[in-house]
């Protein structure tokens, strides 16, 4: 049976955490391998067609993922009913994991380049960005109903009328 705790811990810091990691550690250790200024604009063909400087492109990708993350964690740390957050677990994971498949398609995009005009958006970029956001957060609303489930959480009661004084016509 899942405890309060564990689902404090799953949905207000493991699933947050997880989502700012993929957005902001593979940009990090990967910084050097990057133009400045980077594509941040494609064409349909994946040619690149605008650029930005490093650090303000990465950072509305970062705080795309950080901000909905940080409002989930507050959200379920301080709810009284952890078991009944998945809703709202799932769609700061949309929004913020939106900005982590961003920051990943970025990097993809521009590493090795030398240049933000070399830069190519391959094909997966855009399955990336609108469906790797929209897998996982169905994922972490599927988990957040099984542990909802396995605490015992009350779900909505079917309660058969009462029974009133009969009529006759």
């Amino acid at each position: 049976m899942a405890s309060v705790r564990v689902m404090r811990l799953v949905f207000g810091a493991f699933v947050p955490l997880t989502v700012c990691c993929i957005a902001i550690i593979p940009p990090v250790v990967l910084w050097s391998h990057l133009p400045d200024p980077l594509a941040s604009h494609f064409g349909f063909s994946g040619t690149s067609n605008g650029s930005m400087a490093r650090s303000s492109a990465f950072a509305v990708t970062w705080a795309l993922a950080v901000v909905p993350s940080l409002c989930v964690t507050a959200a379920v740390l301080r709810s009284r009913r952890p078991d009944r957050a998945g809703g709202l677990v799932a769609l700061g994971v949309l929004v913020g994991a939106a900005g982590a498949a961003a920051s990943i398609d970025l990097l993809v995009a521009n590493l090795n380049a030398h240049r933000w005009s070399d830069a190519h958006n391959p094909a997966f970029g855009l399955a990336l960005v609108l469906g790797g956001p929209l897998l996982l957060a169905s994922l972490v609303y599927a988990v957040a109903r099984l542990l909802a489930r396995s605490a015992g959480s009350p779900g909505r009661e079917h309660r058969d009328p009462e029974p009133g004084p009969a009529t006759t016509s």
